[in-house]
């Protein structure tokens, strides 16, 4: 086999781990971690929270997902807390009454080790439902070395896919001189 398909082969090949390590990333910075609680809470005249604490929450962008179901119109507060419990970011959501989804994204100056939900209503409505927490779990270090090394595989198979197509287009038009074929044959001898 001649070395300039070897190392076409060889591009090939570093080529294809490299788009495989790029969709990897996307995977790995995807916001994969969730956090799901179901609730059912009586509105009364008294503020009731639903507290969702977590220490591994070492996120500044979450999406969140709540399906509620009230009688009646519901507000809905969602309050991000620190770890010195002090309020980063507060977020008041509406929800019409009946069935309702209620979907977005919050970015936050810090990470939140606490979660507080509560509900603003009629008194004596009932609100059903479940929230969904989701964000990305990433490790700078681990990124910064896949994406380093994604980078050099992919640098590494174009000059090898370029190297060869040259030597083949070269090879074919017959432009090669016998100076570089035969250093090349020298170096495929045993």
């Amino acid at each position: 086999m001649d070395r300039y398909k070897v190392l076409a082969l060889n591009g090939m090949l570093l080529l294809l781990l490299s788009i495989t390590l790029s969709l990897y990333l996307m995977y790995y910075v995807s916001p994969r971690v969730e956090i799901r609680r179901h609730f059912t809470m009586k509105i009364n005249n008294e503020k009731k929270n639903l507290v969702i604490k977590s220490q591994h929450l070492n996120v500044k962008k979450l999406y969140y997902e709540l399906s509620l179901k009230s009688v009646y119109p519901v507000q809905i507060i969602l309050n991000f807390i620190d770890e010195d419990n002090k309020s980063i970011r507060m977020l008041l959501l509406k929800k019409k009454e009946g069935s309702d989804i209620i979907n977005g994204m919050v970015s936050l100056s810090k990470a939140p080790t606490t979660i507080e939900i509560s509900f603003i209503g009629t008194p004596g409505d009932i609100v059903n439902g479940t929230i969904i927490m989701r964000y990305s779990s990433v490790n700078m270090t681990t990124l910064t070395l896949l994406v380093f090394t994604n980078i050099l595989l992919a640098l590494l198979s174009i000059g090898l896919l370029i190297y060869s197509l040259q030597y083949y287009v070269m090879k074919r038009v017959g432009q090669i001189d016998t100076l570089t074929e035969r250093i090349f044959n020298e170096v495929d001898k045993p």
